[in-house]
């Protein structure tokens, strides 16, 4: 007799599994002396050093890491002297385009940091 629970899994293991996506992107450089000079994102014990100002192909995972590493400060009225709080990203970043994993893994494997060309050529086969 075959259970629900056994019926979920055989559904599941038929799905197409989704892959993971890669993302070329270029973290913000410094806006406060509380940052930090290079961006540490860690994932289940796996860290990226990245340096600002530079593009770079990172996993979608990490990104998200990113945008939900924040701070809270406040601003401050000038007229009233009130102070509102707010969080704002500790690690702000553009994505540029989506890149592929072979990229992405070349770029580990050889400590390599991308040229003008290496941009480029990611933004030429995203667009394509």
């Amino acid at each position: 007799m075959e259970n629900e629970s056994s019926r979920k899994n055989q559904n599941t293991r038929n799905m197409p599994k989704r892959g993971k996506r890669y993302f070329l992107v270029k973290f913000s450089g410094k806006t406060s002396e509380v940052q930090s000079r290079d961006v540490f994102l860690s994932l289940n014990g796996f860290g990226r050093l990245i340096k600002r100002n530079q593009f770079v192909v990172l996993p979608e995972a990490y990104l998200e890491i990113a945008r939900h590493a924040t701070v809270s400060t406040f601003s401050v009225d000038p007229e009233t002297g009130l102070r509102t709080p707010m969080e704002i990203q500790n690690y702000p970043f553009d994505t540029i385009c989506e890149a592929s994993e072979d990229v992405y893994k070349t770029m580990l494997r050889n400590g390599k940091v991308l040229s003008e060309a290496d941009v480029e050529e990611i933004k030429a086969k995203a667009f394509a």
